[in-house]
């Protein structure tokens, strides 16, 4: 069984550069956020609750790196741009946009609550990732930044009662290759990491025994990830290590989809 690593393996590869992660309160985006401090990126964390927001920013600044806290809900495109605006003015351009906010639930198609359903996770999983790019746009454009959005294996297969989910991943597949083909002539990168099951509150496997059991029949590395498992394919992807990288689309699923 192999195991997460959690050592920066190239320290000061993001110094000087300002990364923003959204959903960065908890689980993959926490992970991520702390990973890029740790590879030397100044932070800026956004989510709906503030006091989750600000628990991250004082690990991150117990280590010796600065991050910063903003309340967003990024299925609001004019919030997004207030945001945006502030940054710029309080904390400077942002070199990287990590979109990793967003929600599931499980509704079939027959299920009273299925419009209410599809809506919100469309909203926040594709329209948040859209509304983002188009808010931080002029900055990636100045600093000649990086996207990479956090897509799942979900975007390739689907379970049962998943429509607006796996829609919503399959659609940010398609966004990302959109956006590279447009925003490469700005020097812009835009690409996604598509995660397998990762051990945090909002995967159903992390308490589920049954269903835990039956995902690791079909991940041959024989081991649930870890958000630490995320931040290496991230800072690749935000890194000159990937300077001719754009519009692909990295597995982070331990061997979940060769099955």
């Amino acid at each position: 069984m192999t195991t997460a690593t959690q050592t920066p393996l190239l320290p000061n590869i993001l110094a000087g550069r300002i990364a923003l992660v959204t959903g960065g309160g908890g689980g993959i985006g926490a992970g991520i956020a702390a990973g890029l401090a740790a590879h030397g990126a100044s932070v800026v964390v956004t989510g709906r609750t503030e006091s989750s927001l600000r628990e991250v920013v004082h690990r991150i600044e117990a280590e010796g790196a600065k991050a910063w806290a903003y309340t967003v809900d990024v299925s609001d495109a004019s919030a997004c741009a207030d945001m945006a605006s502030r940054i710029a003015a309080e904390v400077g351009e942002v070199y990287l946009l990590v979109n990793n906010a967003g929600v599931i639930d499980y509704a079939s198609m027959e299920d009273p609550r299925i419009d209410d359903v599809w809506q919100r996770i469309i909203d926040t999983n594709l329209s948040g990732p859209f509304n983002m790019a188009r808010a931080f746009l002029f900055q990636l454009k100045a600093t000649r930044g990086s996207i990479v959005n956090v897509g799942s294996v979900a975007g390739f297969v689907s379970t049962s009662n998943t429509v607006g989910y796996s829609a919503s991943k399959g659609g940010l597949h398609m966004l990302t290759v959109a956006l590279a083909r447009e925003l490469g002539k700005d020097g812009i990168r835009v690409n996604t990491i598509a995660p397998g099951a990762i051990n945090t509150g909002m995967s159903p496997s992390s308490s589920d025994q049954s269903r835990r059991a039956a995902l690791m029949r079909r991940v041959p590395l024989d081991r649930i990830g870890e958000p630490e498992d995320l931040v290496g394919p991230v800072v690749f992807l935000a890194s000159p290590m990937s300077a001719y990288v754009t519009g692909a689309t990295l597995l982070v699923d331990g061997g979940y989809l060769t099955s």
